[in-house]
């Protein structure tokens, strides 16, 4: 149960200046935090991923899958916001957006 709660306060410190970022309209923002909140979320999913295998009580393992999985959602949310970034600071509106969306999707999946 313990690391059930901190994965998700882990999860929620490590994407929210992203999502809030996102959500602000604040693109600047959202391009410099997103590598972070990658990094720090693929680790999570890293945890849960090694806990599922070696989960001892039956059902655990769904549940440390399924962590897992979301904080993924948020790894694959921030690559594609990195790849929006251009390096002479502008950025791709198309990819940004893309990357929007799945980051609405990833947040969508911690309901």
């Amino acid at each position: 149960m313990f690391f059930i709660v901190k994965f998700n306060s882990r999860l929620y410190a490590a994407t929210r200046p992203t999502v809030l970022a996102v959500q602000a309209g604040d693109v600047r923002t959202a391009l410099r935090t997103a590598p972070s909140m990658g990094l720090q979320a693929s680790q999570l999913a890293q945890d849960a991923l090694g806990r599922a295998h070696g989960a001892i009580i039956s059902g655990n393992d769904q549940l440390y899958f399924q962590m897992a999985q979301i904080a993924q959602a948020f790894v694959n949310a921030a690559s594609e916001l990195v790849q929006a970034a251009r390096s002479d600071g502008t950025y791709d509106p198309v990819q940004y957006q893309a990357g929007a969306r799945s980051l609405a999707y990833a947040v969508s999946k911690l309901g």
